[in-house]
């Protein structure tokens, strides 16, 4: 469907939720369909960034930009994405301190704040150059920046078959990050 090649063009790890049924409005993504599609058709990168921001209630700055981004390109608009944001911040901050140390952020990525500009999501190949995340970030590559056993037990969250997961690692391991990527969405889509 053009949702799921909306999904792949905008280029961990599992966590507990409540079963979501598919969206039934194919022609787009609505907030409430996040979790649905952030299980399956979430490229890795975005998944974990999904994930930790579920877990946690609070992403760094690259991550939020990294995610932030990758939610505008599926088509979110500056309202719904401060009204996503704010959902899962002030489950440990208040409104006030939201819209104080994360609002404008958000519109400044929407080209409402500062230099106006109308930022685009980061293509993979900015995801795979950024700095390596430190302690409590989750920004970039996992391909590139997980170990093996960590890259297999993402992948295993696409419930490939063990041939299927082979395939998506051998890719890892030449360091071909965005065909493993992409190896692992066509298998996890078939």
């Amino acid at each position: 469907s053009q949702l799921l090649i909306n999904l792949s063009n905008h280029n961990s790890i599992d966590f507990n939720l409540t079963e979501v049924s598919a969206p039934k409005d194919t022609d787009k993504i609505r907030l409430a369909d996040l979790d649905f599609y952030s299980r399956k058709s979430f490229p890795p990168c975005m998944k974990g960034l999904f994930t930790a921001l579920k877990n946690q209630h609070h992403l760094k700055h690259f991550g939020r930009l990294q995610l932030g981004l990758y939610l505008k390109g599926l088509g979110f608009t500056v309202d719904e994405a401060i009204m996503f944001w704010k959902s899962e911040f002030c489950k440990k901050i208040d409104s006030d301190k939201f819209e104080k140390n994360y609002a404008y952020n958000i519109r400044h990525m929407y080209g409402q704040e500062g230099k106006k500009n109308d930022y685009k999501p980061w293509n993979c190949m900015k995801v795979i150059n950024q700095q390596a995340p430190g302690q409590g970030e989750y920004h970039g590559c996992p391909f590139k920046t997980f170990s093996d056993q960590n890259v297999k037990q993402l992948v295993g969250t696409y419930g490939l078959n063990a041939s299927e997961s082979q395939i998506v690692m051998d890719k890892k391991k030449e360091n071909l990050y965005q065909v493993a990527c992409l190896r692992l969405f066509e298998l996890s889509h078939k």
